[in-house]
């Protein structure tokens, strides 16, 4: 007997999905419509209405609501519960405070021995470290309360710098394998942070673009896979324009401390990139390619 049944499967979520509603409010043609524009390539409205409004269906009254007192969960599937414990072995993911239980016994979907990462420094940050994730969660917990910060920097001399900030955000570096931290006109690499802890002391919330310089590059892709473009530089602010059938234009936006990176990132484009500005941008790049073209020839 076939135990999967693709329509009959779909039916069943939908199920599910209209009783979490139900419970939060009375079920209405529109939540039909919404979920029939989710599912038309399989099934229709009339189904869908049809499969609400018959007898054989006790789960629902007449006025739409609910006849369950408690909202019934979905247990995790085998392959889901896999996909947690394979993410649970990131050592990043310990800096989240998130606990998750009754996957002792379960093989992971994938381990680190499985795949290869190149192109990346290997001086990341200690993760694993106990002050790192105790830095690490005291600026999360800032940034989701808005309150301001006393943060204690080790520069690059030595030397420790107070720095009082109110932390908007977090960014990561895929390359780098580093976290920093923005905020209040300043920013602070995650690693280099030694003490942060809770100030009584008001700072003026501003948005990023209010306070930190950022330097931007525009270029033009010549038939690229733009799905790879844009994952490639996922974390940086972007503007992408299409300028023929085959062509893009892209501006990026990075901070000053960034421009190596974005640099590598484009020479990894070969012949299919063309810097258009900055002009010094553009001489940097021009000057970079002619040292590697001399080590070349040597």
């Amino acid at each position: 007997m076939k135990l999967f049944n693709e329509y009959s499967n779909l039916f069943f979520g939908i199920s599910g999905y209209i009783l979490y509603l139900a419970e939060l409010r009375k079920v209405t043609l529109q939540d039909v419509a919404d979920m029939v524009v989710a599912c038309s390539s399989v099934v229709t409205k009339e189904e869908i209405e049809s499969y609400i409004s018959s007898d054989s269906n006790k789960l629902l009254r007449d006025d739409g609501t609910t006849v369950l007192k408690n909202n019934p969960s979905m247990p995790l599937t085998i392959i889901q519960k896999r996909w947690l414990k394979a993410i649970s072995l990131d050592p990043r993911f310990k800096l989240f405070g998130e606990e998750l239980e009754g996957l002792d016994d379960v093989e992971p979907l994938y381990t680190a021995k499985e795949y290869e990462i190149y192109d990346k420094f290997k001086d990341g940050d200690p993760y694993e470290k106990e002050t790192y994730i105790k830095n690490f969660m005291t600026v999360v917990k800032a940034i989701k309360e808005g309150t301001t910060l006393n943060i204690s920097v080790r520069t690059r001399s030595g030397h420790r710098r107070k720095v009082l900030m109110l932390p908007s955000k977090i960014e990561y570096s895929d390359k780098d394998d580093k976290f920093r931290v923005l905020g209040s006109g300043d920013k602070v690499n995650m690693k280099n942070i030694i003490t942060a802890e809770k100030s009584e002391k008001k700072i003026s919330h501003a948005s990023d673009d209010d306070y930190v310089v950022r330097n931007e590059v525009v270029f033009r892709l010549i038939n690229p896979d733009i799905d790879e473009m844009m994952n490639y530089f996922s974390h940086f602010a972007k503007e992408v324009r299409k300028v023929s059938d085959t062509d893009y234009e892209v501006k990026i936006f990075y901070l000053p401390d960034d421009e190596t990176e974005i640099m590598v990132r484009l020479f990894a484009f070969g012949p299919s990139i063309q810097v258009l500005a900055p002009s010094s941008f553009r001489e940097v790049m021009k000057s970079r390619i002619s040292k590697q073209m001399r080590l070349f020839d040597q």
